[in-house]
């Protein structure tokens, strides 16, 4: 799913770039229609190799056809925080899965691991932590409030 972030020319064309910035990683700032439409792809196309978007964090931008989703594959892992969403484009998502599962991982967990990723690209532990505060954790919460449309719900304990 992160291959559907939108690149961040598009964040600066938007009538407010810096708040774009800020929340990117919110829903609204990935391009869910396509996401929905390359899912129905690799559905309808099962015989097809399917080229995907892939993201890498230390770039900040999409890859276009980053990675293959082959014709061999009979099992396909669609991993995002917001498949569960009940909202535009997104809501389309769940339908298209054969099994809906949630990695329920402790908010704390997951926001010091969030910390160490942002790090690692360069932000310095001030800046992560603010990222995290501004943006991240209201992302994480906004997607455990959406564990029940799960059909499996895995507990992680750290």
């Amino acid at each position: 799913m992160d291959g559907f972030h939108y690149p961040k020319s598009y964040l600066d064309a938007q009538d407010e770039p810096a708040a774009w910035r800020t929340r990117r990683g919110a829903p609204w700032t990935f391009d869910s229609a396509a996401f929905v439409r390359c899912l129905q792809r690799v559905r309808r196309d099962a015989r097809e190799d399917v080229g995907v978007p892939s993201f890498n964090h230390g770039i900040g931008d999409p890859e276009n056809d980053g990675i293959t989703v082959s014709s061999h594959c009979s099992i396909v892992f669609v991993e995002g925080l917001y498949l569960f969403l009940d909202s535009p484009h997104w809501k389309d998502v769940s339908p298209l899965l054969h099994e809906r599962w949630f990695l329920d991982v402790p908010l704390d967990t997951a926001m010091h691991r969030t910390c160490v990723r942002h790090e690692s690209t360069g932000l310095t532990p001030e800046s992560a932590i603010l990222r995290i505060e501004s943006n991240d954790r209201l992302n994480a919460e906004m997607v455990a409030d959406t564990k029940h449309n799960a059909d499996v719900c895995i507990r992680a304990y750290y």
